[in-house]
């Protein structure tokens, strides 16, 4: 009986919101989504894992050859959704409570490295001399830079992806408030303090 009142007080219900919520926008809902007129292709961010290896998936979609990738980054969004749960349970440290900021973390990490696969090296005119491969070199550098200022702007962040985002700076707003309450009182009343 006493286990059972220890987990409600460190599960507090914002906190079982945001990861619903957060759920929701990772695998039922769209993350990135790519328009050109009528076609539209769009990403949920349980499959960005894919999109991180293949980039071309972004505008083509994620097929069925990419079975290995898709599972394996939907188990790593799972089991930090399972994280955020299960550390403030299991562990009475302070700290536990920083498990709420994995999400968000998870995130930001998606998005620097997706947008740093999307910023490609440019062809070195020097290496290939002066003259007209250089002056080609330079053309073709024009063009690269033209077309990924082209595609970018066609990229828009879909509706799973503000909410999942919203969502995950909401928890890691409430478990920095939890860790810092938790420096004042014992680690399984702070929660009871916060919601008060």
């Amino acid at each position: 009986m006493q286990l059972h009142a220890d987990v409600s007080k460190r599960l507090d219900l914002i906190a079982l919101l945001c990861l619903g919520l957060i759920a929701i926008g990772w695998f039922g809902m769209d993350t990135l989504v790519v328009s050109f007129g009528r076609f539209a292709q769009n990403t949920r961010f349980c499959e960005l894992g894919v999109v991180l290896l293949h980039p071309a998936a972004l505008f083509v979609g994620v097929g069925s050859s990419h079975t290995i990738e898709l599972w394996a980054f939907a188990l790593l969004a799972l089991a930090t959704l399972f994280a955020v749960l299960a550390i403030p349970v299991l562990f009475s440290q302070r700290s536990a409570w920083l498990a709420g900021w994995l999400p968000l973390a998870l995130m930001l990490i998606c998005f620097a490295l997706l947008y740093g696969n999307g910023s490609t090296g440019q062809l070195d005119a020097a290496e290939y001399g002066s003259g007209l491969r250089e002056d080609l070199m330079r053309l073709a550098n024009h063009v690269i830079e033209r077309a990924e200022r082209s595609l970018i702007s066609h990229i828009s962040i879909g509706a799973g992806g503000v909410l999942g985002l919203l969502a995950s700076i909401v928890l890691a707003v409430r478990s920095t408030l939890n860790f810092r309450a938790s420096s004042e009182l014992p680690p399984l009343l702070t929660v009871s303090v916060i919601i008060a």
